[in-house]
């Protein structure tokens, strides 16, 4: 299949004849082969005597681009992983922790994954090559009552390495989600187990939208947007990771020694819903308050009838107030 997408990833037309003889294979082969990477979401062009394409040229990751730049007190310390598909890069990068128990760092990413997941038991779309779809595995030596606050931190350095590639303006919106102009553009999950004062490990999923079409947009459910929307020209998904590592193998170091407090006042500068009117979704009510930044333990803070009160993110999701 890997041999299929680099023959097409230059937009170009390509005949069945042409790229039977280039992968070694029949007319059939081609033909099944072709019906595959439309069944995962690749929208192929094909003109009858001409062949197919795509058609916007695919740049697939890549493992040895994005090891070359990553900087070089990073690359020693992980494992990376890239494939075409895989059912959830989550549930991957556990195996590999598994099989590889020597390192504390392991990280996949997948081009597609079919079985995707997002917060609160929803689905993460993932349209082929079109998004970033990356798992981080790291064990480390505090229990998981010291992990409150976490997906803050990994979410302002999500943003950092994001700006750091010409995209803006970012904003953070409660607790795992990275806006540009308002919209959704990431989603990230954590996923702990472990000891709760012990040692524990941390499955960090991150979902970036790259380049989606209208209709993609449309069906993620939400306000959603994409990094060549909103900055007007492609960026490498490569360099993006790459970009992403440096920035949040630093962050994860910086957590494990002092937890979330260096990050807080950070975290509150690009806070997207700070001093307005916010609706807590809970599980059996909703709250209305004004939203007042986050503590020291990464908790939102809502001042509800002239109270300061603190609740945590396992407990709620943040909407506007209408």
């Amino acid at each position: 299949m890997e041999k299929l997408l680099n023959l097409l990833s230059d937009g170009k037309f390509h005949s069945g004849e042409d790229i039977g003889q280039n992968l070694g294979i029949s007319r059939a082969a081609v033909w099944k082969k072709i019906r595959t990477l439309r069944s995962l979401g690749l929208s192929l062009e094909s003109v009858k005597g001409t062949g197919y394409r795509l058609p916007v040229g695919l740049k697939l990751l890549d493992q040895h681009k994005i090891q070359a730049q990553l900087n070089s007190d990073i690359l020693p310390l992980l494992t990376l992983h890239t494939d075409i598909v895989a059912e959830s890069t989550n549930d991957w990068v556990r195996q590999i922790a598994a099989e590889h128990p020597d390192k504390n760092l392991h990280v996949c990413t997948v081009e597609y994954q079919s079985q995707g997941r997002g917060r609160r038991g929803r689905q993460w779309i993932n349209p082929f090559g079109s998004t970033i779809a990356l798992s981080l595995y790291w064990k480390l030596n505090q229990g998981l009552s010291q992990l409150e606050g976490l997906s803050l931190a990994i979410g302002l350095s999500v943003l950092k390495s994001l700006q750091s590639s010409g995209v803006e303006p970012l904003q953070l919106k409660w607790p795992n989600d990275i806006l540009c102009h308002r919209k959704k553009l990431c989603g990230i999950l954590l996923e702990a187990s472990g000891d709760p004062n012990g040692e524990s490990e941390v499955i960090i999923g991150i979902g970036i939208n790259v380049l989606l079409n209208e209709e993609q947009l449309t069906s993620l459910g939400q306000p959603a947007t994409d990094i060549t929307h909103a900055c007007g020209f492609p960026i490498s998904r490569n360099q993006l990771i790459a970009h992403l590592l440096n920035h949040l193998i630093p962050t994860l170091k910086q957590y494990e020694q002092k937890g979330f407090q260096p990050f807080r006042q950070e975290w509150c500068r690009h806070d997207a819903f700070f001093g307005q009117q916010v609706t807590l979704n809970m599980t059996r009510c909703q709250l209305t308050g004004t939203e007042q930044g986050v503590n020291e333990l990464g908790q939102i803070l809502l001042e509800i009838d002239n109270e300061i009160r603190a609740f945590s993110a396992g407990e709620v999701s943040l909407r506007p107030a209408e």
